[in-house]
């Protein structure tokens, strides 16, 4: 029982991320020539290197650590008699089984021993992590907000950070692991300008979908659980479009910003490249967010819809991977206009007709 309430818990964070690693790792080892050993020897040669990658994945993984220590899924397990000794090891067995892509690489790159070593480093860190953050006290002050949007972004903020935060954490991971992934390529072959942009778009197109998809349901359902007292207030059904919009295109934008400086961080670009990357991306993120809009309203017509985000972000995915293939920078365009479109659209339906 406490395998399946802990393990549970655990795989249901740690999937999205394998997911999300899967999806990336199909782009900088598929097309790139880049192999496992390049990265691991890469991290090994340079301690700067090994620090960014490792607190990359430790980003990524740390909310699976959250969901594997929250007491409140095991309080009432723990209060049935049972060895103590047997639950540590089944926690520890499950922090170890999530770190399954960074177990995977570095047993490809350097082999088993160094896989196994890699892994129980990472568990280990992990829960530490994990443990701290959980410690952490969130300060509260009296909101004032000026005007129904703000007010709408500010509820918005607060929601996702208390009651999502691992899921933004998530998000941030998956953004900043595509732009080192970007900035992989870049350095690899030694790209610059226009090249580099291009590529590091390519590879947005890819991991910037995944990030955000995991913030448009909980906004939507935020909204939806806020309905009634936003309908009393007299709230209008645009201005909660608009705020809902609003806040995926920040939440977009910015991480387009994380995935750039992650790329800058790895590739070194000059500053003025570096200042129109980190534009162009968040550019590309803030239209993401506001496509990921309708993946959310769609998603949340069904109990359970996280399948369909999935579904709704894969086609948004593959539509912004084609605008960056054929339209490059100009793609960003194209995708920015889809989403206010989508917006606007949804913007215009009565409540009751709305998804």
């Amino acid at each position: 029982m406490w395998l399946r309430v802990v393990g549970g818990a655990a795989a249901a964070r740690a999937v999205p991320v394998w997911t999300g690693v899967a999806a990336l790792v199909a782009v900088l080892f598929g097309g790139t020539g880049m192999r496992a050993e390049d990265l691991t020897r890469a991290a090994l040669g340079s301690p700067r290197f090994a620090a960014g990658l490792a607190v990359t994945w430790l980003v990524l993984i740390v909310p699976a650590g959250r969901a594997l220590l929250d007491p409140a899924r095991t309080a009432y397990l723990r209060a049935l008699p049972g060895p103590r000794g047997l639950r540590g090891a089944i926690t520890a067995a499950v922090a170890l089984a999530a770190q399954l892509p960074w177990t995977v690489l570095w047993a490809a790159g350097e082999g088993a021993a160094a896989g196994a070593v890699a892994t129980a480093g990472a568990a280990a860190a992990m829960v530490v992590v994990a443990e701290a953050a959980g410690r952490i006290p969130w300060p509260r002050r009296a909101p004032r907000w000026r005007g129904t949007v703000r007010a709408l972004l500010g509820v918005h903020r607060r929601m996702l950070l208390r009651g999502r935060g691992a899921a933004v954490v998530r998000a941030a991971g998956i953004a900043w692991l595509g732009g080192a992934a970007a900035g992989l390529v870049a350095r690899a072959n030694q790209m610059a300008g226009d090249e580099a942009l291009w590529w590091s778009l390519f590879i947005a197109a890819v991991a910037l979908p995944v990030a955000v998809g995991a913030l448009a349901l909980p906004v939507v359902e935020d909204d939806r659980r806020l309905g009634w007292l936003l309908r009393a207030a007299g709230c209008s059904w645009g201005e909660r479009v608009a705020g809902a919009a609003l806040t995926l295109v920040a939440l977009g934008a910015g991480m387009g910003v994380v995935a750039a400086a992650a790329c800058a961080l790895i590739a070194a670009p000059s500053a003025g490249d570096a200042a129109v990357l980190a534009g162009w991306l968040g550019a590309l993120g803030a239209g993401i967010g506001a496509c990921a809009l309708r993946a959310g309203t769609w998603a949340a017509r069904v109990e359970g819809g996280a399948g369909r985000v999935v579904t709704g972000m894969m086609i948004i995915a593959l539509g912004v991977f084609l605008a960056i293939g054929f339209l490059a920078v100009a793609g960003v365009v194209a995708v920015a206009a889809v989403g206010l479109g989508g917006a606007l659209a949804l913007a215009g339906r009565r409540p009751e007709e709305a998804p």
